[in-house]
């Protein structure tokens, strides 16, 4: 028989760290509002002051994840190198690589981004930011959308099929084509306007 823990002072985000745990250790599948509170020593009616019910929980899941992830890192300036890369580019594509290391960190986790979309404000703070600097930059707002979604699935996808063996040479290539991909027909749709 294992010793009880003692309570965690319980707030949204221990709540949801707590839950990130609970995954990373058993999987999303044992996820329930039961066993995150026997982890967290407390009653799961106490969840509910924290999170309104599993619907928000797998949300403050996303927030756990992505809530930290920062897109533009000096590596990604450095990789850059003496080309001039436009700022959406680099945010976008520090995006990914910071969502590939938070997705290879939590493998449980992404089926969670195969199949809910994200809500959570920390990790929506982060793609304003990109929307942002594509705007900026000319794109349209479809444009945008289909670019960062794009990116976003083939972040993940590579995530997917990398949980057993790591490749960060194929990972590189593919962003950066898919990134001159997005410039490209950018440039092309200037040109038709």
């Amino acid at each position: 028989m294992s010793a009880r823990r003692e309570p965690i002072r319980l707030t949204r985000s221990t709540v949801c760290h707590e839950a990130l745990g609970l995954v990373d250790a058993e999987g999303l599948e044992a996820l329930t509002m039961r066993r995150l509170a026997a982890r967290l020593g407390c009653e799961a009616m106490s969840l509910y002051h924290h999170v309104r019910d599993k619907a928000d929980l797998l949300d403050a899941l996303h927030a756990a994840v992505l809530g930290d992830l920062e897109p533009e890192t000096p590596a990604d300036h450095k990789r850059a190198g003496r080309a001039r890369q436009p700022k959406w580019r680099l945010l976008l594509g520090g995006l990914s690589r910071a969502l590939r290391t938070a997705l290879l960190r939590h493998p449980n986790v992404v089926p969670l981004f195969t199949s809910r979309q994200v809500t959570a404000p920390e990790a929506v703070a982060v793609l304003h930011r990109v929307h942002d600097a594509f705007l900026e930059a000319g794109f349209s707002v479809a444009d945008t959308d289909r670019a960062v979604y794009v990116t976003g699935m083939f972040t993940i996808g590579h995530a997917i099929f990398e949980k057993n063996e790591r490749n960060d040479a194929t990972f590189e290539f593919g962003l950066e084509a898919l990134l001159d991909a997005i410039a490209a027909a950018h440039r092309k749709s200037r040109r038709r306007s």
